[in-house]
């Protein structure tokens, strides 16, 4: 018997009931059942309970306004996704490892034990990825029989910050321009590195502050009229 998101039935845990809870849209879009497992059981061992209710910039800097606030993190998510879908499709990559990265790819933005009372934050901000990357590559289980997937979905993990990823983690530093630069030596680097690409663009798309855009938009373009 499988419950709705395609997971064997089983008991659910306090995480894993809220992953479903918040994206089952997102995850009945992923048709491979071992992804869908991957995640399922990534958010089960590795989410830190601030997940779900923290805003997606403590700062308010870099995230429109309706990521910030309770479970902004959970908006940007979503919206991230959204985008990971219309690029997957643009760039011709698998849409599954696409919403599998984004779905984690800040799982661990705040760090891996960031309390509330922490608050402010600092030097976790360009490597939250590639801390969580390593800490999957390291600790999951049989990994092995998801194959070329795994390497590809957690490698996008690390390397979503792209420009901003620090000098430390050099190996997750995948930028268009070095990508272009460097050539690529395998038809699997192909498919890594553009679907890591993929999700750094979803990601950056959707952490504009499109609705400041829209409102500029509106007053200094859109109500001109339009001259012919």
């Amino acid at each position: 018997m499988k419950n709705s998101t395609g997971v064997g039935a089983r008991k659910r845990s306090r995480r894993a009931s809220l992953i479903i809870d918040n994206f089952y849209p997102i995850l009945s879009q992923i048709k491979d059942k071992e992804i869908t497992d991957f995640v399922y059981n990534c958010f089960d061992l590795y989410c830190p309970n601030y997940f779900w209710t923290v805003p997606a910039s403590l700062s308010g800097k870099y995230h429109p306004s309706f990521d910030l606030g309770k479970s902004g993190l959970i908006r940007h998510t979503r919206t991230a996704c959204w985008w990971g879908i219309e690029l997957s499709r643009f760039f011709d990559v698998n849409q599954d490892e696409v919403l599998a990265a984004l779905l984690m790819h800040d799982m661990w933005s705040k760090g891996q034990n960031w309390k509330e009372e922490d608050r402010p934050i600092d030097g976790i901000v360009g490597e939250h990825g590639c801390l969580l990357a390593d800490h999957i590559i390291r600790n999951y289980e049989n990994f092995e029989s998801m194959g070329a997937k795994f390497d590809r979905i957690v490698f996008a993990i690390g390397a979503h910050m792209s420009r901003w990823t620090p000098d430390k983690d050099k190996g997750y530093k995948i930028t268009i321009e070095e990508y272009i630069r460097n050539g690529i030596s395998s038809f699997e680097n192909v498919k890594m590195h553009s679907t890591a690409l993929c999700v750094q663009m979803a990601d950056y798309a959707s952490s504009r502050k499109f609705d400041q855009i829209a409102d500029f938009m509106h007053q200094e373009f859109l109500r001109e009229e339009v001259k012919i």
